[in-house]
């Protein structure tokens, strides 16, 4: 499904067309000196973490991003308590550009934004 600005995914179990994952992107106009797209979601249900269904999406947003987007890079926010996407997002090469520690987020202690720069 594609917005304008943004597109959503779903990965979906071919056996039986169950939705097992979902991922988002929004491309973000706020910096003129690249085109960037923010990771607005990836959720993959429970029973199917751990077999690859978020790298998968993963890739395919990165991708898309690259290729349809024109998109320089990738941004994400995510916390300090999902350590399973931390390493995900390590192992597809993102980086920790920014600690959010209270101040505005305040409800939100322990965020910081990753980010991963997409080669042509």
């Amino acid at each position: 499904m594609r917005g304008e600005g943004g597109c959503l995914f779903t990965a979906v179990d071919e056996d039986d067309g169950t939705i097992v994952g979902l991922i988002g992107l929004k491309v973000s106009d706020e910096d003129k000196s690249e085109r960037r797209a923010e990771l607005i979601r990836n959720v993959v249900i429970p029973e199917c973490r751990g077999q690859g269904v978020g790298r998968l999406m993963l890739n395919h947003v990165a991708d898309y991003a690259r290729v349809q987007l024109k998109c320089d890079s990738i941004w994400l926010e995510t916390n300090s308590l999902l350590t399973m996407a931390q390493g995900m997002y390590q192992r597809h090469g993102f980086d920790v550009t920014q600690r959010i520690e209270g101040g505005e987020r305040e409800n939100r202690p322990g965020e910081f934004w990753w980010v991963i720069r997409l080669t042509k």
